[in-house]
């Protein structure tokens, strides 16, 4: 390794435009998919493209005449838009970065897959650190909690000599997609939209940030109950957070903590209180936001990000954040639920609990309390006993059984 000068490579799986990989060093390489090659971002000192698909990463560097680095952060996320082999001849210190997680059919078993095949010394994951466990029964890793990692940059399209106005701010606001793909912003934001108790942002990252900067709120409605980038793209403007609540294996009392750093609701009548009430918002918004924003510049921006890595260079060990205690489950054991039934419920319910508001479960199970045990992660979810499962018309309802394989089988309940 050179400590002097160490060579940070990152593999970004995204558009470069607006999605840029993070700049964790002045020496460094980034690799982006081939279709993005001729976009223009902030990259290092050094770019290169990678296919789509599988290939072999080693092979690769040699062909374009690429130093292998010293340190490589292979970052990907459900979509899985390629595959890196060959990992552990191309650099030792070597990160996969799990973004999200949590969206289409079986992203877990899609990224677990991956992940147990190729050696990494460590998984950093972002969104979703309530997945730690999963990859930690299939995967010889250290895992590692860095939520800002893919966090845009805006606190660089911030004009510091902005001054803060804190009576006339502008209605709360939200930016983002309410396509097909976020399903339940499309649920919530329309309504309120209408009703004017929101605004609807767009535009470049400097005029996002400005935006905010001067709204007494951001909305933020995460797509499966997920620490979002957003998270700390609204952190970093000091505007106040109201985002849909999270598990307590997820950031939720720990990076985002209610009445302290941001205001949270759990469903549109809760959000819609909220937003009601002005007074309110400007009473507290701005003791909120500021103490966000704190956090993340004492501790989660991409500068704490990039001291803890100078640190790991110093010292020869890794000093990124690890994973927090509360991410470990169940101990392995015969008489334990099987893996791979309890990933199937698991996934099975994660794509659910996208697409639906309110979801009602009645597990028929002598493992059943496992089961709960891994859902609890999704906060749309409710376990009632069996007679009021049956009479609540309200909620999709699933009943899950074992079959004679003991393999559990989910039904719908109309």
């Amino acid at each position: 390794m050179k400590n002097n000068a160490p060579t940070v490579m990152v593999l970004w799986h995204a558009n470069p435009n607006p999605f840029a990989p993070p700049l964790l060093s002045t020496n460094q390489i980034t690799g982006v998919l081939d279709e993005h090659s001729t976009q223009e971002f902030n990259y290092g000192t050094q770019k290169f493209s990678f296919p789509r698909g599988e290939f072999d990463l080693e092979a690769l560097l040699k062909e374009k005449n690429i130093d292998k680095p010293d340190y490589l952060f292979v970052c990907l996320d459900s979509t899985t838009p390629y595959i890196a082999r060959n990992i552990k001849n191309v650099c030792e210190n070597s990160f996969l970065c799990l973004g999200d997680s949590h969206h289409l059919p079986q992203p877990i078993t899609r990224l677990i897959n991956y992940a147990s095949n190729e050696k990494f010394g460590g998984h950093i994951f972002t969104n979703n650190v309530r997945h730690a466990h999963w990859f930690k029964h299939r995967c010889d890793a250290d895992q590692y909690f860095e939520p800002a990692l893919f966090a845009l940059n805006l606190g660089s399209n911030l004009d510091d000599n902005l001054r803060p106005i804190n009576h006339s701010k502008e209605t709360p606001v939200f930016y983002g997609q309410m396509g097909q793909f976020h399903p339940r912003r499309g649920r919530i934001m329309p309504n309120l939209l209408q009703k004017n108790l929101v605004r609807h942002i767009s535009g470049s990252r400097e005029q996002l940030s400005t935006q905010m900067k001067q709204s007494m709120a951001c909305i933020n409605v995460t797509l499966n109950s997920d620490l979002n980038s957003r998270v700390f793209e609204i952190a970093q403007t000091g505007c106040l957070q109201i985002v849909d609540q999270l598990s307590i294996f997820n950031g939720h009392g720990s990076v985002l903590i209610p009445g302290h750093n941001c205001l949270t609701f759990q469903t549109e009548a809760e959000l819609h209180e909220v937003l009601s009430d002005v007074n309110y918002l400007k009473q507290i918004g701005t003791v909120l936001g500021a103490n966000l924003k704190h956090e993340f510049d004492q501790y989660w921006g991409i500068e704490r990000i990039k001291d803890r890595l100078s640190a790991s260079v110093l010292s020869d060990s890794v000093k990124l954040n690890p994973t927090p205690k509360e991410t470990a489950r169940f101990n392995n054991s015969n008489k334990n639920a099987d893996f791979e039934n309890r990933l199937l419920v698991y996934e099975n319910l994660l794509e659910l609990h996208r697409s639906n508001e309110r979801i009602s479960i009645y597990i028929d199970s002598n493992h059943s309390h496992e089961y709960i045990q891994d859902l609890i992660d999704l906060p749309r979810l409710e376990f009632p006993e069996k007679d009021i499962f049956l009479e609540d018309s309200k909620s999709l309802r699933i009943y899950i059984k074992e079959n004679n394989l003991k393999t559990p089988e989910l039904f719908f309940v109309s």
